[in-house]
């Protein structure tokens, strides 16, 4: 499972979480009048940026969207995982790009603060993907399916 803009012919694919948004950003906020409450293109050029790395310590989503409209990050650190990036920030002046449904989860909102995105930054979309030939197989039906179930319920309002 994982996100990907651009589906590849020879594999089979199924959406399982459509429209997910990122937060503009996650950073260590000292005080509250310090810290806007969304971060532009321009804005996160002037920022140092924790990134999660997600493919050769990048997160293509998001760096090739705003690489393509000439507003890279400045990536100053990389954390492995998306658990432990947001506990990273208190006491820095980083800022992370991560997905907004995950925040809840694992930022800490009293020593960090949660930002808009920058119009640039579009939904995400994740896709099970798996070999055509494992498609009639019953125990990959089953996997694939319980995936999907299992994401359906995350996505249901509490």
């Amino acid at each position: 499972m994982g996100v990907r803009s651009t589906p590849i012919d020879s594999i089979s694919t199924s959406t399982v979480s459509p429209g997910r948004r990122y937060c503009g950003g996650v950073m260590a906020a000292p005080t509250p009048a310090m810290v806007p409450v969304a971060i532009t293109s321009p804005g996160s050029r002037q920022c140092r940026h924790l990134a999660i790395d997600i493919a050769d310590g990048r997160q293509p989503a998001i760096d090739h969207a705003l690489a393509a409209r000439g507003t890279p990050r400045d990536v100053a650190l990389i954390r492995p995982f998306h658990a432990v990036a947001p506990r990273t920030l208190p006491g820095t002046e980083l800022v992370l790009t991560f997905p907004e449904r995950l925040a809840g989860h694992f930022v800490d909102t009293s020593k960090t603060r949660i930002l808009e995105a920058p119009p640039e930054i579009e939904t995400m979309t994740y896709r099970l993907a798996w070999h055509p030939r494992v498609d009639p197989d019953p125990a990959h039906r089953w996997l694939r399916d319980s995936v999907q179930a299992a994401a359906r319920a995350m996505a249901a309002p509490a």
